[in-house]
């Protein structure tokens, strides 16, 4: 039987800023809502490790990672934001429930990417909103 998709995520944070310690709580809610028992995180303090930072090319915090599964995504805040940090990490729809074992979501065209790291609009200007 097939083992069910593990997201691996990546924060960067800043100490005990207030902003980090509020996307550390809703990383932590979104997982436990969206992706219980699916998911690992690593969290890196740019303060104790900020070569690991500049070569990973992270410039603000806080910031989500998400390495795992391809293609990585990024987003850059306080994660407050359900709906939007979902869409920009691709865990949207029924997927976000679950898929069935061993299913991987249908590849994504470039058009509606594009229209989700724009916040949905396909016809929307530049980027908006916490999302880098």
């Amino acid at each position: 039987m097939s083992r069910p998709v593990i997201y691996k995520f990546r924060l960067y944070v800043a100490d005990d800023a207030l902003n980090s310690a509020q996307a550390r709580t809703n990383l932590a809610e979104l997982c436990k809502t969206h992706l219980a028992g699916r998911c690992e995180v690593e969290v890196v303090d740019v303060f104790k490790q900020p070569q690991r930072a500049l070569s990973d090319a992270i410039y603000l915090t806080p910031t989500l990672v998400r390495t795992w599964p391809l293609p990585v995504r990024c987003i850059v805040g306080t994660l407050s934001q359900t709906a939007m940090v979902l869409r920009v990490l691709d865990l949207e729809g029924d997927f976000a429930a679950g898929p069935p074992r061993g299913e991987m979501p249908p590849p994504r065209g470039a058009a509606t990417r594009k229209a989700a790291e724009r916040g949905g609009d396909l016809t929307a200007g530049p980027p908006q909103g916490e999302m880098r």
